[in-house]
């Protein structure tokens, strides 16, 4: 593999150890303050958006063992958070020193990964990961190709008939639909304190005390939410260095609606063939920190408060001046040169993303610039917004303790080629930017197409809101609608309660 690493760095305050470069032999025995510092290897300089290119976290505990690590690069900013925990063990990178799985133990077992791609036939990225997985513990990965419109049903159907059970669950923006298919992820029985489990991520999807989803820090499978543009199309609109432009407008604190706008109406200039931008009505709102819902412990609530006001009616602006698009397939013109924007999930830095051929033609990469979406204005800053993205355990699951020393594995970014898993090395760098922990920690859920799946009407109604109204009538139809989608989510809260419960 030719992946960057990200190292688990320490600054100790009582060591006695001899201590290589990552990949290096070295041994430690420590009783210490380990600050932890996740890093790509490579980023160097500030962002401009976000400044910390610098990522730690605290863990105060006892850790016995070899390490191994390294850093490369330059990182300006700090971001911090705190973790309290004991670790005793090997700490490599590539598996839990939990003492609780000893993986030889499940050599020659299968585990059963439920998705609707199938890795090993489509040059996917994580293909080399799981033979090399398989070839390392000797546990054979079995992927259960389900159609991702059937796929929540189809395993409900399962579980219900006890039979042909798999045991990874992939939640993409199915929660909490997908509550009633999982069982706490403790069956597992790894070690979910080891610094490579996303502690935020985890605690947010878990319901009285018990954790449903996981994923990683760093994890390249993250779905925040990105500004893609076509560099071509805005060069057509009389921007000779797009990026420059951009780069510097974030750097100055002035990459805010008005500059977008005005990028968007040059590109509108060029005729009826062109389009300003695609933008996802739920990332365009995430970033403003409006949100239809709320969420914390399994339970919802309404939010339709002046923030989400404003926030509808800037989309509806841009969409009634024909500037921006709600249609996702407009997705399909950016490749074709016709889109100057598109704002949708990181999954169009990657290889096999929007770009590659899924979505109208393969572009290619030098053409395709990315940002954060644009401030409201300099005095407010845009968030971190996305959807749901994280793995589970299903209820019922023939093979829990080999799935979890599978995902400990696949989830791990070290075992992947970021090379051949980006479109760039520059795409590779600010993913790693977009992704620092202290960013995720503050990012704003959109939850609505899980909600969905428990009531088809709720999103199809909430996305037609700017579609089929004015600027000037949206806070008429929100407050309008605020009862009925109060007593929407409460249905919905007595259903998740009686998912876990098993009702």
């Amino acid at each position: 593999m030719n992946a960057k690493r990200i190292c688990a760095l320490v600054l100790a305050l009582l060591m006695v150890f001899s201590l290589t470069a990552c990949g290096g032999n070295g041994e430690a025995e420590i009783e210490e303050v380990i600050e932890y510092e996740y890093v790509s290897g490579e980023n160097q300089g500030t962002d401009g958006n976000n400044t910390e290119d610098t990522q730690q976290g605290t863990q105060t505990g006892t850790q016995t063992g070899t390490q191994t690590g390294t850093q490369t690069g330059t990182q300006t900013g700090t971001q911090t958070g705190t973790q309290t925990g004991t670790q005793t063990g090997t700490q490599t990178g590539t598996q839990s020193s939990s003492d609780k799985v000893d993986p030889k133990k499940y050599k020659g077992t299968t585990v059963r990964y439920a998705t609707w791609k199938n890795a090993r036939t489509n040059g996917d990225e994580d293909g080399p990961v799981i033979e090399s997985f398989e070839k390392k513990y000797g546990i054979k990965v079995q992927l259960d190709l389900i159609g991702q419109g059937e796929y929540n049903k189809k395993i409900s159907g399962f579980i219900a008939a006890k039979q042909n059970i798999p045991d990874i669950y992939f939640c993409t923006g199915m929660w909490p639909a997908c509550i009633k298919n999982l069982q706490p992820l403790d069956g597992m029985k790894l070690d979910m304190t080891d610094p490579i489990w996303d502690q935020d991520f985890m605690n947010y999807f878990s319901i009285d005390g018990k954790k449903y989803l996981a994923t990683t820090v760093s994890n390249i499978w993250n779905e925040t939410d990105v500004l893609f543009y076509n560099k071509k199309v805005l060069q057509m609109a009389g921007y000779s260095d797009p990026v420059g432009t951009i780069d510097n407008l974030v750097k100055q604190g002035k990459w805010t609606y008005a500059n977008f706008e005005k990028m968007m109406s040059a590109v509108d200039k060029l005729g009826s063939d062109y389009l300003g931008g695609y933008l996802s009505q739920s990332a365009f709102v995430a970033s403003t920190g409006a949100n239809w819902f709320s969420y914390k412990n399994g339970q919802y609530s309404v939010t339709f408060d002046d923030k989400l006001v404003d926030a509808v009616k800037q989309y509806s602006t841009w969409i009634k001046s024909g500037l921006v698009s709600s249609d996702f397939n407009r997705i399909d013109d950016f490749t074709y040169d016709k889109v100057g924007f598109v704002a949708a999930a990181a999954f169009g830095l990657k290889t096999t993303g929007f770009f590659g051929g899924i979505r109208g033609r393969k572009m290619d990469p030098n053409l395709i610039g990315f940002t954060y979406l644009p401030d409201p204005s300099t005095s407010k800053k845009a968030v971190a917004g996305g959807g749901v993205r994280g793995y589970g355990l299903i209820k019922g699951a023939p093979n829990p303790i080999g799935a979890g020393i599978f995902l400990r594995y696949y989830l791990d970014v070290n075992n992947y080629d970021l090379d051949q898993a980006f479109i760039s090395k520059a795409a590779s760098d600010f993913f790693f930017k977009l992704t620092t922990p202290q960013r995720m920690k503050t990012q704003n859920l959109v939850h609505t197409p899980g909600l969905q799946e428990m009531r088809v009407a709720l999103q199809q109604s909430i996305e037609a809101w700017p579609v089929n109204n004015s600027p000037d009538q949206i806070p008429t139809v929100v407050k309008g609608q605020t009862a009925a989608y109060t007593a929407m989510i409460k249905d919905i809260n007595k259903t998740i309660k009686n998912d876990i419960a098993g009702k």
